[in-house]
């Protein structure tokens, strides 16, 4: 008896499941037939675009393995394969809002001739897109697929992706087929200064100088943005004026050396542009006239050394020493107990507030990073000294009995509240930020 009732609750199951698919199947189906194109953007080889009344704007791409090319007084050039693709897939997912078949001549709706039409070729099939008017409402417009008598009526945003402009279809970058995170080699070079810096396990390097990878990735994301707003083909005699002959710049980035696409900046002073080149080619991009593109390459290699210059365990401190003028408190810290044991105390200061202040510029040191090398002189009008105000010194001794030194000489005058510094294991003058400084002078607050 158990065994019938447990056979027909399975039966049951099992239809409930078969009608389920086929429902959701169904619905599939429904709403693949509700799509006004039915294609695979994946299997398209070539889409050609016309418009009315410009016999000279139609726009033919092909697809060429990964990547799309325009054709363009009888030569290909790169497309953007973003828009292709973006053109493709808003096309093969338009949904269809209406259908009917026309009681009148189909150029009454603007589809004889249409004022855009789209031929896309499959691997075997071509289907011709015919786009019309828009309809009275004005949100909406007619499509036919030519040798069909359906017409559709079809959301109008589609029709923003069709511009009569090749250069919009252009690949606007020089560096489009370039994977960002597999760049190993970057080289910048100008009359001023010649830099070739190298990836390896360990991060980017300049011969044996550790760089600073935010900055580094920050330049070369800087050169991916470069975008062109026209293209010329100038006459070689005419490269002076464009700031070609020489180059401001000579960019090299790739995997390595070899394998790098070299490019080259110069400066158009009629209009105050920047022009960007491949090298080896005619063409050139007229880039934005944005600054940032010269400046975003700094002259001194301080600007990509590595900031995090401390190595420092809490581990290997024994104490801390502060000292402000005639003023000196030195307290010996345990990280082990997290202990802080005053020696020299600041008189009056409980023991929470001097071991917070311990403890977080210890925290601080642990992840220490400079703002900035001091690339100016002692001179520098940007930076102003500390004489008429409170200087500040702080001293790690380790356990080993050394001793890391961190003595504030000056603030920079600009809004970043920047401290020149400087740290006894560097060559070179520091700036801190606002809150490493803070933490140093608020043991006497």
């Amino acid at each position: 008896m158990i065994f019938k009732k447990t056979l027909l609750y399975l039966i049951i199951l099992i239809i409930l499941i078969i009608g389920y698919f086929l429902q959701t199947g169904k619905k599939d189906i429904l709403n693949e037939k509700k799509k006004a194109f039915l294609f695979n953007p994946e299997k398209v080889s070539s889409v050609d675009i016309s418009f009315k009344n410009k016999e000279n704007k139609k726009i033919s791409l092909i697809h060429e393995g990964k990547f799309w090319k325009l054709k363009e007084h009888k030569k290909l050039v790169q497309a953007d394969k973003i828009i292709i693709d973006n053109i493709l897939n808003q096309l093969s997912n338009l949904p269809e809002q209406d259908n009917f078949k026309p009681a009148y001549k189909p150029s009454v709706y603007g589809l004889d001739p249409p004022n855009v039409s789209v031929t896309i070729k499959t691997q075997n099939k071509i289907s011709t897109y015919l786009f019309g008017n828009l309809t009275p409402s004005g949100d909406r417009f007619y499509l036919s697929l030519k040798g069909s008598s359906i017409i559709f009526i079809v959301g109008k945003f589609i029709l923003k992706y069709f511009v009569p402009d090749k250069f919009y279809y252009r690949e606007k970058s020089l560096v489009f087929d370039q994977d960002k995170e597999k760049i190993s080699y970057l080289s910048i070079k100008s009359d001023k200064f010649n830099f070739e810096f190298f990836k390896n396990e360990k991060g980017w390097f300049y011969n044996d100088m550790k760089l600073d990878e935010a900055r580094i990735n920050e330049l070369i994301i800087k050169i991916f943005l470069f975008r062109a707003k026209k293209y010329y083909k100038p006459n070689p005699d005419n490269l002076e004026r464009f700031g070609l002959n020489p180059p401001s710049l000579y960019i090299s980035i790739g995997n390595t050396n070899k394998n790098s696409i070299k490019l080259e900046i110069g400066y158009n002073k009629i209009n105050g542009s920047y022009i960007l080149r491949k090298h080896g080619t005619e063409e050139i991009l007229c880039l934005s006239n944005d600054p940032f593109i010269t400046k975003a390459f700094n002259p001194n290699i301080l600007y990509y050394k590595n900031r995090k210059v401390i190595k420092l365990s809490p581990d290997n401190i024994s104490s801390i020493e502060f000292d402000m003028k005639d003023k000196k408190a030195v307290y010996s810290f345990d990280n082990l107990n997290k202990k802080v044991t005053p020696i020299i105390p600041v008189p009056g200061k409980k023991e929470k507030f001097y071991s917070d202040i311990v403890f977080k510029i210890i925290s601080r040191l642990s992840m220490f990073q400079v703002e900035d090398f001091f690339l100016g002189n002692s001179n520098d009008p940007n930076i102003i000294k500390l004489e008429n105000s409170p200087s500040a010194e702080l001293k790690i001794i380790k356990k080993d009995g050394s001793i890391l030194e961190f003595k504030i000489l000056a603030i920079s005058s600009n809004m970043k509240k920047q401290f020149l510094t400087k740290i006894s294991e560097l060559d070179n003058l520091v700036f801190v930020d606002w809150p490493f400084y803070n933490e140093i002078v608020k043991i006497w607050n």
